[in-house]
């Protein structure tokens, strides 16, 4: 998995979820390819490609992983949640998510 920061951009490995905790009302984007994603109290797998997006509902444990290439940006979430509030001050949505949220399954 590569973290291309710049761009707000996490590249997703096959093989290699990605785990994200109280990530309820994140944005999550597929930039590039194809990215499956399971969510602990949401129905279903999801499956997105280029360009779809899905909002977290639940707070539960969420995985992501590339279906052979992918990559996702991750949005905050609007104002007012406990997950935006975790954010470290000055950093960008995507650094602060890195360091505080997300990490290797």
């Amino acid at each position: 998995m590569e973290f291309d920061l710049h761009a707000g951009e996490l590249v997703l490995a096959e093989n290699q979820p990605l785990a994200a905790r109280e990530a309820r009302g994140a944005l999550i984007v597929c930039t590039r390819g194809q990215v499956w994603i399971t969510i602990e109290g949401e129905a279903g797998d999801l499956f997105l490609h280029t360009g779809q997006s899905h909002r977290i509902v639940s707070n539960g444990l969420a995985l992501f992983e590339a279906v052979g290439h992918g990559a996702i940006r991750v949005e905050a979430p609007p104002r007012g949640s406990r997950w935006l509030r975790a954010l470290l001050p000055g950093k960008s949505p995507a650094a602060s998510i890195i360091g505080q949220t997300l990490s290797p399954a």
